[in-house]
């Protein structure tokens, strides 16, 4: 604090001018004022300025420690918090099943799994206490290796194991024998966990190294942070038969999740023969048989009867699979009059497409339904298919000119139907009469994505058979891994019969469906949900085709061949004209 000096001079001056006014030498006592004044003035100030600085210091003191309070109430809360949402395994091998979360399908996203505890800073693990511990957490995507003592090291792999088959839904993980040598959890991609005899036999690629030290101490060494040493920590154990007991609990819940979802009351796998039993008979009808007779029509499904005594010009109804209810049938004019198949690689796309093409080879006579197949995967595929008289021609990206030519063709096939309905005076298709023999023609494009890579010229040629093909008996069927980015709006708009086999992208499934159920449905080939005009969403197992089904088919496609010696199919497009012709071929064409 600064010495008053003004407070100081100022009565002395003052006593000094009354001293000269008036002379008296009593005025001059008033000099000796302005010191003690300044003094006492300046005492004062300084013992206040002490009891301030104290008063601040011991504020200042109480917040920090009220502070510090907080720090350590907050650590202890968000250690609390970090061990409870990473519990020990031997928590979760107690914990009811029911009250685990949705699994996850993705290993890289709920791979994190807990080793242990270690201290919170790095402190010393023998002189901390339990709230002083937090989960150590590694992700058992990049690799765990366990060196060390081989009974701890089996058991702490039973605890990964535990966690992520309480997060990762089954059908991501495959469970190994365990054992010291043996991988104890593996994955196509990644193998979580591993246990090793001596450092020589760590696999290059391992992130995470483990070595017990001893029961309640391990030590974690991260390999792709070379500044970090190593992590000492307690590791978590799992015994044996806790691991059993959890798995058996798991697997009742499993059973339960699996018994709720939408078609698990369907069959795993079915055949034609399952789905129309008439072909069970010693004598099947032939190609076309529509006898009303129950053994000589498709089975009838509740949800979709068939009438074996409709107008012929009227339905495609066939069985394709088996329902909840009993055999399934779709009618792609009556559902359709376009269809889109999708799913991903190895759900049973194409294996379906044979089936339904087969089933309506044997319900409809090469007169009243016939099919054109763009497969752009080779046409090994439709092998089944091809050899049929109701099939006009299988095209493949192994011959792109003659494939183009085809496909260019079908434009005057439009021309051709056009003509030929307003030749007959009506407006549609259904309309012609039975003397007017002329099929309903099926387009089934397998890959339609390779389709439009190799040929992106003819989008406006299929834009215009989606919207037009109803009126003129014309469908399409085109198949594809993925519909949303695939297909045209137009297109898309006039396929209301949508065929969905498991898909990866909520996207696609809710582009089809309305609903993600494409998404959830089991890893089980042929299983599908599909929805169309008129049609709810349903789940379906679809038939696949055995050889004693193809052996029928050919047989029903002989008689008929037999009891039409004259019977000579309508292409689309005329034959490749010759490179050359002899002089006596063309004499011959000439008479």
């Amino acid at each position: 604090m600064r010495f008053p000096v003004f407070a100081l001079i100022a009565p002395i001056v003052t006593s000094l001018v009354l001293w000269m006014v008036t002379k008296s030498p009593y005025t001059l006592l008033f000099a000796l004022m302005g010191p003690v004044m300044a003094i006492a003035s300046f005492l004062d100030g300084r013992f206040g300025e002490r009891r301030r600085q104290k008063s601040e210091a011991a504020a200042r003191e109480s917040q920090l420690l009220d502070e510090e309070a907080l720090r350590l109430q907050e650590g202890a809360r968000r250690r609390r918090e970090l061990r409870h949402a990473h519990p020990s395994p031997g928590r979760l091998s107690t914990m009811d099943a029911r009250a685990r979360p949705p699994w996850n399908t993705d290993l890289a996203s709920a791979g994190e799994v807990r080793l242990g505890l270690l201290v919170s800073g790095g402190g010393d693990l023998a002189s901390s206490s339990s709230d002083d511990l937090i989960p150590l957490l590694a992700n058992a995507c990049a690799g765990i290796v366990c060196v060390g003592n081989p009974l701890h090291s089996l058991s702490l792999a039973r605890a990964v194991w535990l966690q992520l088959a309480w997060n990762v839904a089954p059908e991501v993980l495959i469970l190994h024998p365990s054992g010291y040598e043996k991988d104890v959890l593996s994955h196509p991609q990644a193998w979580p966990v591993s246990l090793v005899g001596s450092e020589r036999e760590i696999p290059p690629a391992a992130r995470y190294v483990i070595e017990i030290l001893s029961p309640n101490e391990g030590r974690l060494i991260d390999r792709d942070d070379p500044q970090s040493e190593f992590t000492t920590f307690i590791p978590d154990y799992i015994t044996d038969a806790e691991a059993s007991a959890f798995a058996a609990r798991l697997a009742e819940a499993a059973q339960r999740v699996a018994d709720s979802r939408p078609g698990a009351q369907l069959p795993t796998q079915c055949t034609l023969a399952d789905v129309t039993p008439e072909w069970q008979t010693e004598e099947p009808g032939g190609v076309g048989d529509v006898s009303p007779s129950p053994q000589a029509s498709p089975q009838r499904s509740p949800l979709l009867p068939l009438l074996p005594l409709a107008p012929r010009r009227s339905t495609l109804l066939v069985n394709i699979g088996m329902g909840a209810e009993g055999p399934l049938g779709l009618d792609l004019v009556e559902h359709g009059p376009h269809a889109v198949v999708t799913g991903m690689t190895g759900t049973g796309k194409t294996e379906f497409l044979v089936s339904w093409l087969l089933s309506s080879a044997v319900r409809y006579t090469p007169q009243e339904f016939t099919v054109v197949i763009i497969d752009f995967k080779g046409g090994s595929g439709f092998a089944r298919v091809a050899e049929i008289p109701h099939c006009l021609g299988v095209m493949t990206d192994l011959d792109v000119p003659v494939a183009h030519r085809a496909l260019l063709s079908l434009r005057a096939e439009l021309r051709f139907r056009e003509r030929t309905l307003n030749d007959a005076g009506v407006p549609d298709f259904r309309d012609l009469p039975s003397s007017m023999p002329l099929a309903r023609l099926v387009i089934v494009v397998d890959e339609y994505r390779a389709l439009l890579d190799a040929f992106p010229e003819l989008q406006p040629l299929f834009l215009d058979i989606a919207a037009r093909g109803r009126a003129l008996g014309i469908h399409l069927i085109l198949g594809t891994q993925r519909a949303t980015g695939v297909l045209a709006d137009g297109i898309l708009s006039n396929c209301a019969l949508r065929i969905v086999f498991r898909v990866n992208n909520v996207s696609d499934s809710m582009a089809l469906l309305e609903s993600d159920a494409a998404r959830t449905l089991p890893e089980i080939p042929g299983r599908a949900a599909l929805r169309g005009s008129s049609l709810a969403l349903t789940f379906v197992q679809v038939a696949r085709t055995t050889d004693a089904d193809a052996h029928h088919v050919a047989e029903s496609a002989s008689r008929w061949l037999d009891a039409h010696p004259l019977f000579v199919p309508r292409r689309p497009w005329l034959p490749v004209l010759p490179t050359s012709i002899s002089l006596a071929e063309l004499e011959k064409l000439s008479r």
